[in-house]
C-alpha cells in the first residue's frame, strides 16, 4: 500500500503547476494589454504630429513588453521625424531583425541612412564654413580689410605709423 502523504503530494503537483502557469499567463496578458494601450496612444499622437509624445508612449510600451516589435518600428519612424537619425536607425535595425522582409522597414532604414549621411556631411560643411568665416574676419582685422572693426582699423593704422607701440 502506497504512503498516503506521497499520493497527496503527487495529486497536488498538477494543481501547483496550473496555478503557477495561470498566474504567469495572466501577468503576461496584462503586460501585453498595457503595451498595446501605450502603442495605440503612440499611434494617435503620431497621427497628430506629436512625435516626441509618441516616442515616450512607444518607450512605455517597450518597457512593458520588450518584444513589442511594432513599437520599435513606430518609434523609429517618430525618431526619424524629429531628426534623431541614430536612434531611428537603432530601432529600425532591431525591428528588422525580427521582420527581415518588411519592405516598409527596409525603406525606412535606407531613408534613415541617407538622412544620417546628409546630416553628418552638412554638419561638417557648416563647421568648415564657420571656421573659414572666422579666419577671414581675423585676417581682415590684421590686414585692415573690409570686414575689420573700425576701432581695430584705427589701432592698426596707428601702429603702422609708429604712433602706438
Amino acid at each position: 500500500m502506497a504512503n498516503f502523504s506521497s499520493i497527496m503530494k503527487m495529486s497536488l503537483l498538477p494543481v501547483f503547476f496550473i496555478s503557477v502557469f495561470s498566474t504567469q499567463f495572466s501577468s503576461a496578458q496584462a503586460q501585453h494589454s498595457r503595451a498595446d494601450d501605450y502603442f495605440k496612444k503612440g499611434c494617435q499622437d503620431e497621427a497628430n504630429a506629436l512625435h516626441a509624445v509618441a516616442i515616450a508612449d512607444y518607450d512605455n510600451a517597450i518597457k512593458e513588453n520588450p518584444q513589442h516589435w511594432k513599437s520599435y518600428g513606430n518609434r523609429a519612424a517618430s525618431r526619424f521625424n524629429v531628426k534623431d537619425y541614430n536612434g531611428a536607425l537603432k530601432d529600425v535595425e532591431t525591428c528588422l531583425a525580427h521582420f527581415p522582409n518588411n519592405q516598409v522597414l527596409i525603406q525606412l532604414r535606407d531613408n534613415t541612412r541617407k538622412a544620417l549621411a546628409v546630416s553628418s556631411s552638412t554638419t561638417t560643411s557648416d563647421a568648415e564654413a564657420r571656421r573659414r568665416a572666422a579666419n577671414k574676419m581675423l585676417l581682415d582685422a590684421q590686414l585692415g580689410g573690409d570686414m575689420a572693426d573700425p576701432s581695430t582699423l584705427i589701432l592698426m593704422q596707428a601702429r603702422r605709423k609708429g604712433l602706438m607701440p
